[in-house]
């Protein structure tokens, strides 16, 4: 699922959030993308540190996304982390590719994006099987 709207200040991080704690609720296995530089998502789930892989490592090196994900305080639902580096990307399929490698580890993912119709997001739009769009 990836959650955008081209404006700010609609509920895209919160949508995903809770989205996120009730399919775990509902026992899946959940893991979380924050594809928003703000890494509001990130914050909520997990500590933010410079230390640690983050989605910009996983669209430079799809393979990479194994090291990226973190397990969060809440049970079932992991997380690839935010950042504030990401850089703009070239191509729109990088973050399929690296879902493609953890497709049996997760009965859903959720894809926080941030309120602009770029490279990024297009990453999340192909990627994803369902689009919400909190208004």
């Amino acid at each position: 699922y990836v959650v955008a709207n081209l404006k700010g200040g609609v509920g895209k991080t919160t949508t995903t959030v809770n989205v996120a704690y009730t399919f775990s609720e509902m026992g899946g296995r959940v893991l979380v993308i924050d594809l928003d530089p703000q890494c509001n998502c990130t914050r909520f789930f997990a500590k933010v540190n410079g230390y640690s892989k983050t989605v910009r490592e996983v669209l430079e090196n799809p393979k990479a996304i194994n090291s990226a994900v973190y397990r969060t305080k809440y049970q079932d639902i992991d997380i690839v982390k935010g950042s504030v580096k990401i850089t703009e990307q070239k191509t729109p399929w990088r973050l399929k590719e690296a879902l493609g490698y953890l497709e049996k580890d997760y009965d859903v993912c959720l894809i926080d994006t941030r309120p602009v119709f770029d490279m990024l997001t297009m990453n999340a739009l192909y990627a994803a099987d369902v689009f919400l769009t909190p208004v």
